[in-house]
């Protein structure tokens, strides 16, 4: 009884704080695992039922509401997988106030047709795009909620703003996948690497 008057209360806060337009619809679809696209009315449905239903956690939520801007500091120093590692490169862009209906994710011509592209060749097509960086990627990382599930759901999301040499020799790139529910941070060699319709890189849309 308590965590179902907990979990009300947090979510009339919720329905107030979206009619103040101090948290926007977007961010309470992503927190759904919804499309960030969808009308404050669907989104406000969807919330009722999942309360009712008792699906909807008081902790998160209250997240929600304590960080309704989530900022990444995309120009901070890379976070090393290993201590061994060293950037190759990081491409910065300020600090970022997140909204996953500004991001895309881009897929080049031949992976749409399925063919395939190498690691080397993705890398020269992304020259001079607005891709992501692996701080929005540690940022998503500790904090899921704010990842866009609908739009990301079946692919590997690469963030090909930041690469490291590997002490192997070899320079590396990371990415995000979905398993068993939960997103895990992986790495691979770019040497090699031959990408396909769902290898995509996140970036900012024109």
């Amino acid at each position: 009884m308590f965590e179902r008057r907990a979990r009300l209360q947090q979510v009339v806060e919720l329905f107030n704080q979206l009619k103040q337009g101090r948290i926007k619809t977007w961010q309470v679809a992503s927190f759904l695992g919804l499309s960030v696209d969808l009308p404050t009315e669907a989104v406000a449905y969807e919330l009722m039922v999942r309360f009712e239903g008792g699906v909807i956690l008081a902790s998160p939520l209250q997240k929600l509401l304590e960080k309704p801007v989530f900022l990444i500091d995309c120009d901070t120093t890379p976070f090393l997988v290993h201590p061994s590692w060293i950037v190759e490169s990081h491409q910065k862009s300020g600090l970022m106030e997140w909204d996953p209906r500004k991001v895309t994710l881009y897929c080049s011509p031949d992976q749409e047709s399925n063919k395939g592209v190498s690691g080397r060749d993705l890398l020269q097509e992304l020259s001079g795009k607005p891709v992501l960086n692996a701080n929005v990627l540690d940022s998503l990382l500790a904090n899921p909620e704010y990842i866009p599930e609908e739009m990301w759901e079946g692919n590997f999301v690469f963030f090909w703003g930041t690469r490291y040499y590997h002490p192997n020799g070899y320079v590396v790139v990371r990415y995000l996948a979905r398993s068993g529910g939960v997103w895990y941070p992986f790495w691979t060699k770019i040497d090699n690497l031959l990408l396909f319709n769902h290898h995509l890189a996140a970036m900012i849309k024109d």
